[in-house]
């Protein structure tokens, strides 16, 4: 499963769940504005930033195409 937090406004969260979705990956998209315990998950992952990808074990801050590519056939693989 992928958890993917983000924010109104923010482009780059705009683009990493339109490239999941353009991948035909499933997502749980969690806004942290409209779900306030959300923020608080993301401090205790130490990340102050959006968009932040939960893929398997793997955390990916920001939209970064070829470690959500990598992170998506760990996952895969087991």
């Amino acid at each position: 499963m992928v958890k993917i937090y983000t924010q109104p406004g923010g482009s780059a969260c705009h683009q990493a769940t339109e490239y999941l979705s353009s991948k035909g990956v499933q997502f749980e998209e969690i806004n942290i504005r409209q779900t306030p315990s959300a923020i608080r998950d993301l401090h205790r992952l130490g990340v102050m930033a959006t968009p932040a990808l939960m893929i398997g074990d793997h955390l990916i801050v920001g939209f970064a195409r070829e470690n959500i590519d990598k992170a998506i056939a760990a996952v895969a693989e087991n």
